[in-house]
């Protein structure tokens, strides 16, 4: 199915990159190449992925509620095809549009979603990156759980490891830095009770 993603997946670094106030015509464009589906993304999943493209632009433009009547549109085509890993962006995508504006609660509803989804297609890179998202909105939730905090974090650097892609560490190990607002000591204290007890 990741072949399948196609042309707006690879499109849409190049906007995100170019999305700047002075820039903003250039992504446009960028994605307006995103949304004419190429012979090789013809049917609904090419639609969907360019909806998704468009709804990731919108929302870093603040255009939220724009961003989301487009995720809606490629949530019903990934549906009718069938593309779990396409659903699964676009969740966590429709998630990070919540977090953006402090729906803690929602957000999580949606991240939840996606992450089923990638734990079924195996995706390493999704998981790790919806992962450390969690770790932030627990934070913004004031959890202050632990054991399950744990959990969450091993899962995660489990996956960016797996996935091999140092920018997707780095994103993990700075969601975990800023839940305990860049104390060194208790970042420590807190990798440390990952090890086994020695006594």
């Amino acid at each position: 199915e990741r072949a399948d993603l196609g042309v707006a997946s690879d499109l849409k670094p190049l906007c995100d990159l170019k999305i700047r106030p002075d820039n903003i015509n250039q992504a446009r464009n960028s994605n307006d190449e995103a949304t004419e589906p190429s012979p090789r993304e013809q049917g609904q999943r090419g639609q969907a992925n360019a909806l998704q493209a468009l709804g990731d632009l919108e929302r870093r433009l603040g255009n939220i509620h724009q961003a989301r009547s487009h995720y809606d549109k490629a949530i019903e085509l990934y549906q009718n095809e069938q593309a779990q890993l396409g659903l699964a962006n676009v969740y966590q995508s429709y998630g990070d549009s919540h977090l953006n504006e402090a729906n803690t609660e929602q957000a999580m509803e949606y991240y939840t979603e996606a992450l089923t989804l990638y734990r079924e297609e195996y995706d390493q890179v999704g998981l790790a990156y919806t992962l450390a998202e969690v770790v932030r909105c627990f934070k913004n939730l004031g959890a202050k759980d632990e054991q399950q905090l744990r959990s969450i974090v091993v899962e995660a650097l489990n996956a960016a490891e797996k996935s091999g892609v140092e920018s997707v560490i780095q994103y993990v190990v700075n969601a975990v830095v800023d839940y305990f607002d860049g104390n060194q000591a208790t970042i420590e204290d807190f990798l440390r009770s990952f090890l086994p007890d020695e006594t």
